[in-house]
């Protein structure tokens, strides 16, 4: 399930992909952004409340190096195109017994780290981009592939991009995230075995310098998640959401 309960770190990952585009870099100088920014992801999980989060943005890019939030990249491949980074990237799904009264009793679901690759191919109106990532640290021992179709839409230094995707999960990643253990099993919350899932996303980004220094970054993302998710006990819905807002100062 890739819109959980998202700590604000990693939602400004998703978002700060532009944040140097306000004005040419130069790739032998540092690159840093500091801002403030605004984030709503209702929980999945049954009972769990939902968060307003207002935290810091921060980015940084230095050559082919760059730091995101919780991303850390470098850039492989840059050229006609196409680009091709390796990265890795701290991964805050999951929760804990106290998260929601219907998850009490549960083993908590843990932190973890994946690592992979983000594979970009653009054109003037249209682009395609593949994110296989794998479990580093062996909590779920799980994979997720995403796949994505956007539409650059450009006037100046404005960028409007809707997109459209799916996002495959293995069967261990879903089990870990959505399933109930046999040793978990209560009345109303029966044992279930999570199973491979392809959940499918829309999205509309939005990027806008306000000064020279200044630039507004937003986005909503929607998801559906694949029944194998939806049909936990342990799951609300089967449609889960993002938005964020921000201002950054780019130094």
């Amino acid at each position: 399930m890739t819109l959980r309960k998202i700590p604000a770190v990693l939602v400004v990952t998703l978002a700060l992909g532009e944040a140097a585009a306000a004005q040419p870099p130069d790739p032998n100088k540092p690159q840093f952004a500091l801002g403030l920014a605004a984030i709503s992801s209702p929980e999945p999980y049954k009972g769990a409340s939902d968060d307003l989060l207002v935290v810091p943005a921060i980015s940084f890019s230095y050559k082919r190096f760059y730091f995101r939030g919780i991303t850390a990249g470098y850039r492989l491949f840059d050229a006609e195109g196409f680009q091709a980074d390796v990265i890795a990237r701290a991964r805050f799904g999951g929760f804990d017994e106290d998260d929601s009264p219907f998850l009490a009793g549960m083993e908590p679901r843990r932190k973890s780290a994946d690592g992979g690759f983000v594979l970009t191919w653009e054109r003037e109106r249209f682009g395609l981009r593949l994110t296989p990532l794998a479990d580093l640290l062996g909590r779920s021992g799980g994979q997720e592939v995403s796949f994505e179709a956007f539409v650059p839409l450009r006037r100046g230094p404005f960028r409007l991009e809707p997109s459209v995707g799916a996002v495959w999960q293995s069967a261990s990643f879903v089990d870990y995230y959505a399933g109930v253990r046999p040793e978990e099993a209560r009345p109303g919350r029966p044992a279930y075995e999570g199973e491979g899932a392809f959940n499918l996303t829309a999205g509309l980004s939005a990027f806008a310098p306000v000064t020279r220094k200044i630039v507004f970054q937003g986005f909503v993302k929607a998801e559906r998640l694949a029944g194998s998710i939806a049909d936990s006990p342990i799951v609300e819905d089967d449609l889960g959401w993002v938005g964020f807002a921000a201002l950054s100062y780019q130094f």
